[in-house]
């Protein structure tokens, strides 16, 4: 296991036991800083909903009225030791995932992820083909004041964030909130320590 992946399983090793009791402390977490009711108005109760990097406490949990939902993590075999997810999860890197899934969802939130991904730019890709046509991709990420280290390879700013996503999508909403931190909301710690902006995109069909 590369240092990277070392990292990611050690942090989440510690937040794994916080998941289960605190879910409603997440879904709050959701409602305020990523404005979780109006991404819903771009989901139905008919749609297939995917999380490409899905980590253990994936907004997933929140989607169980939708018609089926799919996590998808390269470290998802060590997190089923540590968490029993309520929902289908896939070993994967987002980059790597099969053709068997082409045009399978209706929307694919990416959260919290994209500094973290070997290479963004095959990730979002992939995210494009595995939807719908016109399927709907939520996209969260660090910007201002993001951190880089082993586990966060990359840094974004709005514009880098924007040139990856438009080659393959349309942009309907976007805005910023503060980076609280999920764990540290779930402690009781408000204080930001970054930005984080916030996507809604339509995938857009090539000629």
């Amino acid at each position: 296991m590369r240092k990277k992946e070392q990292v990611e399983l050690d942090w989440q090793r510690g937040w794994a036991p916080q998941v289960g009791p605190n879910l409603e402390k997440i879904r709050d977490y959701w409602n305020q800083y990523r404005d979780l009711p109006r991404i819903q108005k771009h989901i139905t109760d008919e749609d297939n909903v995917g999380d490409v990097g899905c980590g253990i406490s994936s907004v997933l949990h929140f989607f169980e009225w939708t018609a089926s939902r799919r996590g998808f993590d390269p470290l998802v075999a060590e997190y089923q030791n540590l968490y029993e997810y309520p929902f289908p999860v896939e070993t994967t890197r987002g980059e790597d995932i099969g053709p068997e899934y082409d045009g399978t969802f209706d929307a694919i939130f990416c959260s919290n992820c994209l500094d973290h991904v070997d290479d963004p730019k095959q990730v979002v890709a992939t995210i494009a083909r595995i939807l719908k046509e016109s399927g709907i991709f939520i996209l969260t990420v660090e910007i201002d004041g993001a951190k880089n280290d082993p586990a966060h390879p990359h840094l974004f700013d709005r514009q880098r964030v924007v040139s990856i996503v438009t080659p393959h999508f349309e942009v309907l909403e976007s805005w910023t909130a503060p980076w609280v931190g999920l764990q540290r909301y779930v402690q009781g710690d408000r204080s930001p320590v970054a930005t984080e902006l916030c996507m809604v995109l339509r995938k857009v069909e090539k000629e």
